[in-house]
């Protein structure tokens, strides 16, 4: 690792302090009874925070302890230093997993715009020749998923922004 990434620090909201006790009232994704179009706004947070994370060279050890606010806001163990071990659009795919509760080789049932939208996503992401960044899979979210734009999901656009810090 090169001293000048060492230097840099992801600070995000999304990510606990470590060493900090975890926040009460938070759930693991797949015990959440969020509605479908919150699912995707954690979808939406998780990749702004890949996005800061890819930048700043340091990663989250363990996507499996994600968890959720029952306003729908996501939160992550805190981040270590190293690259991304998988490509975001694999990480976000697992992560629709958790979020939809199901096997990506069975599909996605079910109506609406928001499952509508995770089926084009998955689309995207599977098997593609060139994996999409974090940014792009932002872009990608933003655009299959416009109701994201609406004022109920302004947290989750915020949740976008993040800072390095040194």
């Amino acid at each position: 690792m090169s001293p000048a990434v060492l230097s840099v620090r992801p600070v995000h909201a999304l990510l606990e302090r470590s060493g900090s006790p975890s926040e009460p009232g938070l759930i693991p994704l797949t015990l959440s009874r969020l509605a479908d179009q919150h699912r995707l706004s954690v979808l939406l947070q998780a990749a702004g925070l890949l996005s800061l994370l890819d930048r700043a060279g340091w990663r989250v050890p363990d996507w499996s302890a994600a968890r959720v606010s029952p306003e729908g806001i996501l939160k992550l163990p805190a981040a270590v230093p190293g690259r991304l071990p998988l490509p975001a659009q694999e990480i976000l795919r697992e992560l629709l997993g958790r979020l939809f509760r199901w096997e990506g080789s069975a599909g996605l049932s079910g109506k609406g715009p928001a499952r509508k939208a995770v089926r084009r996503l998955v689309d995207r992401w599977f098997q593609s020749l060139a994996p999409a960044t974090a940014d792009e899979a932002v872009a990608q979210i933003l655009d299959e998923a416009p109701f994201l734009w609406e004022p109920a999901f302004a947290a989750a656009r915020t949740a976008l922004a993040g800072e390095l810090e040194g």
